[in-house]
């Protein structure tokens, strides 16, 4: 298996264990499915960071991933702030 796919499993593995712990002290701070929202889409930045053969694919699904985003969230500051280090 090429390193950077074992890479993305450990990064997956501790982003799902983070992700757990977050959503019960984040508790009632986002409304109804907005965590769930945010953590998908940093979830597929990062899998399209890890997946793309090219800089430029990259830059095109992260882009078409946030617009996405961006249409369905009313804070896009927090938006941004969530998926910073994506």
């Amino acid at each position: 298996m090429p390193e950077h796919l074992r890479a993305l499993l450990v990064i997956l593995a501790l982003a799902g264990v983070v992700f757990a712990f977050a959503r019960k002290i984040s508790g009632g701070l986002f409304p109804a499915g907005v965590f769930e929202h945010r953590r998908n889409l940093w979830l597929g930045i990062t899998l399209a960071a890890f997946l793309a053969h090219n800089f430029w694919v990259f830059i095109f699904a992260a882009g078409v991933l946030l617009l996405i985003a961006a249409a369905k969230d009313e804070d896009k500051v927090g938006l941004v702030l969530f998926v910073l280090l994506a």
